[in-house]
């Protein structure tokens, strides 16, 4: 999966969570949980884009 899939994916993720969020909490609250999840998301990305270079190194 190429970084621009990657990205929409969790873009996505992030919106439906956002919208989820919204749906059950005040304002503040919706903002702050859909920030985190958002982090979270991103952070998870990294590590898998991270794991498959280091995948490659050990490939080729």
């Amino acid at each position: 999966m190429d970084d621009t899939v990657a990205s929409q994916i969790v873009h996505s993720r992030a919106l439906r969570s956002l919208g989820a969020v919204c749906h059950g909490r005040g304002e503040a609250g919706a903002a702050r949980a859909a920030w985190d999840r958002a982090r979270t998301l991103f952070e998870q990305m990294d590590a898998e884009r991270e794991l498959r270079a280091l995948q490659e190194l050990q490939d080729g």
